[in-house]
């Protein structure tokens, strides 16, 4: 499968970029631009040592190119990206990994009056283009140790199954555990628990703590 991964220069693009890799898929990194995505992928790449390679792309180009596009642009900028490329996002499945934090010490999720980061780009893209959550409580510093296997459960929510299926699957594939978590509205959980895992790990002088769920 084609993986876009908008704004893939930052820690938790870089781990989605090379993980995604490794499971087969062909990913292209998007950045603001080609320079930019050329040095991160440049790195991943040595990172991978021959093991899989990821190929840079501006954003637009990334996200033309690809059946899948994951956003783990930066807020405050990640709904003027979605509106700037709305027209190539349109119709494809659109993962949101952007959680909307403030203060950071510690750590408070900013959610939009939509009620979560994914939901506001939903409203951006509507109804038809399939936005699902994932990866929101997944540590980037975890993700990046591709030696490493990842542990926590994976949350996944939308609206729209077919696509959430097609994620939890996507999940599967580098090797830890999704569960289904309804629709789109229980992102704003999800984004809450990002604050209380980035707020744990500085309590606690960690890196890595993540969620298990029992019994399921």
């Amino acid at each position: 499968m084609k993986i876009a991964i908008l704004g893939g220069t930052g820690r938790q693009g870089k781990g989605l970029a090379m993980r995604f890799a490794l499971a087969g898929h062909d990913v292209l990194v998007g950045s603001r631009t080609q320079e930019k995505a050329e040095e991160a992928t440049s790195e991943m790449n040595e990172t991978m040592a021959g093991k899989a390679t990821v190929n840079p792309a501006e954003n637009g180009a990334a996200a033309e190119a690809a059946e899948i596009v994951f956003l783990t642009i930066p807020h405050p900028h990640e709904y003027a990206t979605v509106e700037a490329l709305k027209s190539s996002l349109t119709g494809k499945i659109i993962v949101d990994v952007s959680v909307p934090l403030t203060n950071f010490k510690p750590p408070e999720a900013e959610l939009p009056e939509e009620g979560s980061a994914a939901e506001a780009v939903q409203k951006i893209l509507g109804d038809d283009t399939p936005v699902v959550a994932a990866f929101k409580t997944t540590s980037s510093v975890v993700l990046q140790e591709i030696d490493k296997e990842l542990v926590s459960d994976e949350l996944v929510s939308s609206d729209h199954q077919a696509a959430k299926e097609l994620v939890m699957k996507l999940v599967e594939e580098i090797g830890t555990r999704a569960l289904d978590s309804g629709n789109l509205r229980n992102a704003r959980a999800m984004e809450l628990m990002t604050a209380l895992l980035i707020g744990m790990d500085q309590r606690y002088k960690k890196r890595d703590i993540g969620f298990k769920f029992t019994n399921v």
